[in-house]
């Protein structure tokens, strides 16, 4: 299988009242079809803007000031509004982390669906019962007529879920799709979109805070610091030995069931806000490593086979 999604050095910057802000900076990555990728980072790391600005649908206040969002092979950044609403509508899909948000109130749960499908009245009707069957909607029937506020946290996601799939898109973007459900909700809706992910060979890029989520449903992940990538590569090779050491970080931060009751580690400090841009490594302030080169001088991108990481250390990191 090809590649489906590549993002090639996207910037984003945000006009202030001070000045334009870079909030995403100079991100690389790539899905090949059939793959899930995992962009994790703490909130304000710039994961949800770089979701946003693939989608094209950035605030009137941002804009992405460099790079190119390819689509199979097709520049999404230089599409006029009305080329992007016909490929959001059939290419790419995007889950949100609040269904209720996503969905209209006015309208019933068939008349949403009913706008993604095309056919006649019976036809479109007989679809929307299909899909909300092939995301586990008990009773679809009776739910057609029903309005967003009748349906619970966790249908209401099955359903956002259900119109972005209903075109098969070749991409699927979720957004922390599990925020507001509880736990046992969570792994249904995680368990669903992995399913039809595989189902139909879509790549999907998965916005989440949960390293448990990556092990058990991502193939590659990408960890995001201060609007960049700072390391990217398999699950297995990273979450076995981070060349990163904010990556390390997050994992030594993660409860344990197979150890001793003790204290959870803690990332010391605070991420950096984007007004105050550091010369050196972004990071520098809160890593236990860190050297007076990196308070001076950006890291490289060091390569180490299918993984890579923006450090300075990074080859020493890996045991």
């Amino acid at each position: 299988m090809g590649t489906t999604l590549q993002v090639e050095h996207l910037t984003v910057q945000v006009a202030t009242s001070g000045g334009a802000q870079t909030i995403v900076d100079d991100v690389s990555f790539r899905i090949e079809a059939g793959k899930v990728l995992a962009l994790v980072g703490e909130s304000g790391s710039g994961k949800s803007m770089t979701c946003t600005a693939i989608m094209r649908m950035l605030a009137d206040n941002a804009r992405i000031s460099k790079g190119r969002v390819l689509l199979e092979g097709d520049d999404l950044v230089g599409k006029m509004p009305r080329e992007m609403q016909h490929i959001r509508s059939r290419k790419v899909g995007m889950v949100l982390q609040d269904a209720m948000g996503s969905l209209n109130p006015l309208f019933t749960i068939g008349s949403q669906l009913g706008e993604v499908i095309d056919g006649n009245r019976a036809a479109v009707r007989e679809r929307a019962v299909q899909l909300m069957k092939r995301v586990g909607i008990s009773a679809p029937e009776d739910r057609l007529d029903a309005y967003p506020h009748q349906l619970s946290g966790g249908m209401r996601q099955r359903i956002s879920i259900a119109i972005n799939i209903a075109r098969n898109p070749a991409l699927l973007i979720a957004d922390e799709p599990t925020t507001a459900l509880d736990a046992t909700v969570q792994l249904q809706i995680l368990s669903l979109l992995r399913r039809l992910q595989r189902e139909n060979a879509m790549a999907m890029l998965l916005v989440t805070h949960d390293l448990g989520v990556v092990a058990r449903f991502c193939d590659r992940v990408a960890i995001m610091y201060a609007g960049r990538i700072v390391e990217e590569g398999p699950v297995d090779g990273i979450f076995a030995s981070p060349m990163h050491p904010y990556t390390r970080a997050l994992i030594d931060a993660v409860p344990r069931l197979d150890a001793l009751p003790e204290r959870l580690a803690v990332i010391a400090g605070q991420a950096p806000s984007f007004k105050d841009k550091l010369p050196g490594c972004s990071f520098a302030p809160r890593c236990p490593m860190v050297q007076d080169r990196c308070r001076q001088l950006a890291p490289p991108w060091t390569a180490a086979g299918e993984r890579a990481a923006a450090c300075w250390l990074a080859t020493q990191v890996v045991p």
